[in-house]
């Protein structure tokens, strides 16, 4: 079919359909006009919607017109239809909203829409609406279907509330403005009615569809009503409403007898009903919880002191609890005489969550606090009150060694070497201890710009000797510039590197490889560290970051096991991640991601 629409040979210029293009095209531009000049008002929006459906209409007529081919001319038919039902809902919803009609229109509205919707699909996916077509002067027109008369019925009832609408308004008008605005706007839906012509010719009444013209004359006077009174009524009535349904707060009004006679629409919202099923009911029916001694007041009481910000509980419709604080105050006549109270509820539900938060988040901040300095405090006690007896055991050992050793046998000497080798390793364990607590500790992260090139040129200025020893090659590639606390950094490099040349293989030189393993992304620099060394089981790789966990015995390797916790710990605080992969006997490689602005 698509073929036969979209194909010129089927159409044939036809003067009939040029007005009716030409109304189509102007309809549109009026709807967009009132949208732009009104900032996209409700009134405007939905002034729009109504002409964008008479556009569906007049522009789907227009090429049914032309067409030279019966079943192009049916689809066209057809196609009108996706606009015909939803023009009376549209314009029934835009009167109800210019006319400030309330929320009681609001079912009303939703059925006119889905019978519109409903017509529009049967008229699309069947032939009871549009059953085939007439062949007139002007052109191929439809043909009514037995459901024709059931959508005339709808379509004309709609119409008919529309106009009685504002004839209600009119009557009840208070102002001259108001109602001449209401004048013109009943002017304009009796000639929209008269457009209804249109459907004569349906029917097979051979009668011209002059009704565009009297829709686009229709569309002018609404036009203009919109323009020069943009449909609001600044009435101190309709300012009140307009307050109250705007403040953010939820306000009640109870009479004497303790109902509720006004509420807005916040009140509604928060509480989860509808304005029609809290007018009229206590309010300790709707909120069924046990009240606070305060809100079981006496208007005495509040005229002597307004009640303000007493904490409640509420439950809505949906059984939630909601954390509110109330402020009561007496709404008095004219002669002062108590006429009902006035409470307004802020909803604190949210600020009473965010405040346990608060305390939780400030309970465990003491705690990490408290755990901190417990860490600063051995620290302490470990730099200058353990340290100093095992000074005592090297030195004295050395004294042993030196002064004695002519007294000392072989078994004698050994014993001291033992000695002075688990003081040395003691020694340098609590020092990797204070590296450690020094960055768990730390709560602020000095950074700055910092060239990891000169970084790791120091670090391998410090190991020169211990390269030179093991006999590695270093190669180092080019590396990024980030925003790092350089000293922490330093130790970073210093611990990988000091690795790669320790867990070296016996066979062989190692060969250690630092650089850029790829371009930035998301704002992180990856650097690697790759050494030929024996490797490890990659199913260790997250072991090997906790501190004292060794793969190796200290008889093969030395060393306390916490300088990859120092690692991981620093790139942790900056915010990075460090990786580690290898095979056994393979080497290993150290992929460190961090963010280039910490």
């Amino acid at each position: 079919m698509a073929h036969l629409i979209f194909d010129p040979v089927n159409y044939a210029f036809n003067l009939y359909a040029v007005p009716v293009f030409m109304a189509s095209l102007v309809s549109l531009f009026m709807g967009t006009l009132i949208l732009v000049h009104e900032r996209a008002t409700r009134v405007s929006f939905l002034f729009f919607v109504s002409t964008f459906t008479i556009s569906i209409w007049l522009f789907s007529f227009g090429w049914m017109y032309s067409a030279v081919e019966s079943r192009v001319a049916f689809w066209w038919a057809k196609a009108a239809y996706l606009g015909v039902p939803c023009i009376g809902s549209a314009l029934y919803h835009f009167t109800t909203v210019a006319l400030h009609s309330g929320p009681g229109f609001r079912k009303l509205i939703r059925l006119n829409w889905e019978i519109s919707a409903l017509f529009a699909l049967l008229a699309v996916g069947s032939n009871y609406l549009v059953e085939g077509l007439f062949r007139y002067p002007w052109g191929y027109y439809p043909k009514c279907g037995w459901l024709g008369i059931p959508f005339l019925l709808f379509f004309f009832t709609v119409m008919i509330g529309n106009f009685q609408q504002y004839w209600i308004e009119y009557r009840k008008a208070e102002t001259p403005i108001r109602k001449k605005r209401i004048g013109w706007l009943m002017l304009s839906f009796v000639i929209a009615y008269l457009g209804s012509v249109d459907y004569a010719a349906k029917f097979g009444f051979p009668v011209y569809p002059f009704g565009f013209l009297l829709v686009l004359a229709f569309l002018t006077i609404v036009a203009i009503v919109v323009l020069r009174y943009h449909l609001i009524d600044l009435t101190p009535a309709f300012a009140a409403a307009s307050i109250l349904n705007t403040m953010p707060n939820a306000l009640f009004v109870e009479d004497l007898e303790r109902n509720i006679r006004v509420v807005n629409q916040p009140a509604c919202r928060i509480l989860g009903y509808e304005e029609s099923e809290l007018i009229g009911k206590p309010i300790t029916s709707i909120v069924p919880l046990p009240l606070d001694p305060k809100y079981v007041y006496r208007y005495q009481d509040l005229s002597e002191a307004p009640l303000k910000n007493s904490a409640m509980q509420w439950r809505t419709k949906g059984g939630r609890v909601l954390e509110v604080s109330i402020f009561g105050s007496v709404v008095r006549n004219p002669d002062q005489s108590p006429a009902g109270i006035v409470w307004i509820a802020v909803d604190t539900t949210a600020l009473r969550r965010t405040q346990g938060a608060l305390s939780e988040t400030a309970a465990q901040l003491a705690r990490s606090n408290a755990e901190r300095e417990q860490l600063e405090l051995f620290a302490y006690v470990a730099s200058h009150d353990l340290q100093e007896p095992l000074q005592k055991m090297i030195g004295f050992g050395a004294l042993l060694k030196k002064q004695c050793e002519t007294l000392l046998n072989e078994k004698g000497r050994d014993y001291v070497d033992r000695i002075q080798a688990a003081a040395f390793r003691m020694s340098r364990l609590i020092e990797d201890l204070l590296r450690f607590s020094r960055v768990v500790t730390q709560t602020e992260t000095p950074a700055s710009s910092v060239d990891l090139n000169d970084v790791v040129r120091e670090v391998l200025s410090d190991l020169e000797v211990r390269v030179a020893e093991s006999g590695a090659t270093v190669e180092v590639g080019p590396l990024p510039t980030v925003n790092v606390d350089r000293l922490q950094i330093r130790q970073l490099f210093q611990n990988l590197i000091s690795n790669a040349l320790k867990f070296r293989k016996k066979s062989e030189p190692v060969r250690v490889k630092i650089g850029t393993k790829a371009a930035s992304e998301n704002g992180f620099v990856e650097v690697a560290v790759e050494d030929s060394g024996i490797g490890f089981d990659e199913s260790c790789s997250e072991k090997i970051f906790k501190p004292f966990e060794r793969l190796h015995p200290r008889s093969e390797y030395e060393g306390s096991g916490v300088g990859l916790a120092i690692c991981h710990r620093i790139v942790k605080r900056h915010g990075g991640e460090i990786i580690a992969r290898s095979h056994e006997g393979q080497g290993a490689t150290f992929i460190v991601k961090l963010p280039k602005h910490f």
